[in-house]
């Protein structure tokens, strides 16, 4: 299980804090109606994707955590001054940029406020407005390089003055830990974003010093090194170096490292990689397993099917089984045998329909199945109706396989969910109706060949995902195809773009 995983119950407390303390904050944008200035600071609001950037670059994190209004629903003078008018200041926006310079509010996602926790060691109230400087390789539970809560200086040239000093403060604190631990390597942190040579006995060198890169112990080089091999990759010259590297971190038991490699190797159709993910499928580490999961389902090699088959039986987390259940729709594509394998899957659970959806979203890979339409078509009507109060509603199952269909697009879908979904639905009285019936005729026509409907589809979908309170669908939905594209970045496999969690 992840660490953000385990946190979520005090992620969600945490959450419910800041909505207490600091009601319905902004994200930080100006209001339309005013004006900005020619520069402003660089604000990120993703806080784990923050300390990644951060730590690529060698920066200081600047958390700022400002509320628009206090408890009892005024407006709160001291975050309104910083926002306005000392964020806004030119000197303190150009020393802005020796930092990566993050707006943290009530509306960040629960990553941002287990990042906090996990990091920073914060629990209780979150005090606004208050501004924390971070190590950008922060050890989880350590102190911040500087933090100061509330801001008694005001919004004129004293609070500027003040800011500024809190930047010095940590700009030198950082320095002395640099100094203190050693752990300025100038030459690997050139190495691992550097540019690689043409051809050559110039270019096999470099691959070759960041591959020893990568078997070093330090996680942040290892990624960079890691991000530019793939970037730089030439017929898998870069690529292939990478899979003997599984077996020795396997035999090392590094499993960080083990990880962070698995989810390198997700390239569409590198078959050279498969063997050793195969023999990795049945790794102890629960984390290990999913993550080669995803990783085979972004190869897609049909020769990965009956492996992952056969883990599939016996996969006992039901999340890991998902992930495999979704990795083996697009390695079996076609098979009957995995055909009827997530037909079976994709059924209704006792308590939860949370095991079928990753089986849901392995069959939309099969595009075109006539056969397959019609079965997924049988089960929408079994389910009941979609507006029936009380347990074992099926919503999301519902809307999972209708997404299906969209997937699979058979014509003949169309006047399926016309006449046995859509029309029994405009006899009901549900404020949800027009939404479903809308997500319905969007299908039907992505079934007969409208691509514009595709965007119609897609926010039926996402408005289903995040209807789910306990936010376990869309994890499973987060590496699914085309869900990717609204879905945020989660905490399996590797995202197209190569973007690190």
């Amino acid at each position: 299980m992840s660490r953000r995983t385990t946190l979520l119950p005090a992620v969600c407390l945490l959450t419910l804090v800041l909505q207490v303390v600091c009601p319905r904050i902004g994200r930080g944008e100006a209001e339309p109606e005013e004006a900005q200035p020619a520069e402003t600071i660089v604000w990120r609001h993703d806080l784990p994707a923050a300390f990644e950037e951060a730590a690529a670059e060698n920066k200081v994190l600047l958390i700022c955590i400002n509320a628009k209004n206090a408890i009892g629903e005024r407006e709160e003078p001291a975050a309104k001054g910083l926002r306005e008018v000392v964020y806004l200041d030119p000197t303190v926006v150009k020393k802005s940029r020796s930092f990566v310079c993050v707006f943290l509010t009530a509306e960040g996602s629960s990553d941002d406020y287990g990042e906090l926790r996990y990091r920073l060691g914060i629990d209780g109230f979150i005090v606004s407005p208050q501004h924390i400087f971070a190590h950008p390789k922060q050890k989880p539970g350590a102190k911040p390089l500087v933090r100061e809560e509330y801001w008694p200086y005001g919004d004129g040239e004293r609070a500027v003055k003040a800011l500024l000093g809190l930047m010095d403060e940590a700009l030198a604190a950082y320095r002395a830990v640099q100094e203190r631990t050693g752990t300025s390597d100038p030459e690997a942190e050139a190495l691992a974003d550097s540019i690689a040579p043409a051809s050559g006995p110039e270019r096999a060198a470099w691959i070759g010093k960041l591959v020893h890169l990568i078997q070093r112990e330090d996680k942040i080089l290892r990624r960079r090194a890691l991000r530019t091999l793939i970037e730089q990759d030439k017929e898998e010259d870069c690529i292939a170096p990478l899979v003997p590297l599984l077996a020795t971190f396997h035999e090392e038991k590094r499993v960080d490292a083990l990880i962070d490699v698995v989810r390198r190797l997700g390239v569409p159709g590198l078959e050279a990689a498969t063997p050793v993910l195969h023999e990795l499928l049945e790794h102890e580490d629960a984390s290990v397993r999913g993550h080669v999961a995803v990783t085979l389902e972004y190869i897609g090699s049909a020769a990965s099917t009956q492996p992952l088959l056969e883990r599939l039986k016996g996969e006992k987390e039901v999340v890991l089984a998902n992930h495999m259940a979704r990795a083996l729709g697009r390695c079996g594509a076609g098979d009957a045998a995995v055909r009827k394998r997530l037909l079976r899957l994709a059924q209704p659970g006792k308590d939860t329909d949370f095991g079928s959806f990753g089986a849901v979203i392995g069959l939309a890979y099969f595009e075109g199945d006539a056969k397959l339409a019609r079965a997924v078509e049988r089960k929408i009507p079994k389910l009941g109706s979609p507006f029936k109060l009380g347990k074992n509603t099926h919503t999301f199952l519902r809307a999972a396989l209708l997404w299906c269909l969209s997937e699979i697009r058979d014509p003949k879908t169309a006047p399926f969910l016309r006449r046995r979904v859509v029309a029994p639905l405009e006899k009901e009285t549900s404020p949800w109706k027009s939404s479903l019936i809308k997500y319905c005729e969007a299908i039907a026509r992505r079934c007969e060949g409208d691509d514009a409907a595709q965007k119609d589809v897609d926010k039926g979908i996402e408005a289903f995902l995040w209807a789910d309170e306990a936010g376990g669908l869309a994890d499973t939905f987060r590496r699914g195809r085309n869900m990717e594209r609204f879905v945020p970045k989660g905490e399996w496999g590797n995202r197209p773009e190569g973007e690190d969690e």
